[in-house]
């Protein structure tokens, strides 16, 4: 695209052609105007969040693709759930629950956490088997007092799932058993 080096000057040429393209065409975002009210915003921001340790975990792929061994994700999800005291969040695209997820999570309302879980609705879901693990349960933990959202693909807002407006494919679907560990 360049057939030659370009040096400061011609740098410092284009910046004021382009500064003076935007001063004539009323450019809708002011560059030098506002900096300050800008940082204070961002500010405002970076000091409105909750900074707290955290860790990320995953399973080895082999485990995933065999099957085999146990799962290091579950063994320390679960770990993590007798020690929460006031909230849980979870926001999972492919959020699939097991009978004993369900139980925890009546626990863990029992006990006074908030939990509120964000996951993709069906229509949004690339993945219609993680969907359908997901739809089993979905009417037993809004009765275990799960708070659940469901991402729209036309909205930038999830929507709250009701138990009044679920849909009843079979009234009393079995969650996935899972294995004892």
């Amino acid at each position: 695209m360049a057939n030659r080096s370009h040096s400061t000057v011609d740098l410092e040429s284009a910046l004021s052609v382009m500064q003076a393209l935007i001063h004539e065409e009323a450019y809708p975002y002011p560059l030098d105007q506002d900096v300050a009210i800008l940082s204070g915003r961002m500010r405002a921001v970076r000091d409105s969040f909750i900074w707290a340790p955290g860790q990320v975990i995953w399973d080895d792929p082999v485990f995933m693709q065999t099957g085999k061994g146990v799962s290091i994700l579950y063994q320390k999800f679960h770990r993590k759930l007798e020690t929460i005291e006031n909230e849980l969040l979870v926001e999972s695209a492919y959020f699939v629950v097991t009978e004993r997820g369900v139980r925890e999570a009546r626990m863990l309302h029992d006990k006074g956490v908030k939990i509120r879980v964000l996951t993709n609705s069906l229509a949004s879901n690339d993945v219609l088997a993680a969907h359908a693990g997901y739809a089993q349960c979905r009417e037993a933990l809004i009765e275990a007092g799960v708070e659940m959202y469901e991402l729209r693909p036309d909205s930038v807002s999830p929507t709250v799932v009701e138990k009044k407006r679920l849909p009843v494919v079979n009234p009393k679907p079995p969650c996935i058993p899972r294995p004892s560990s």
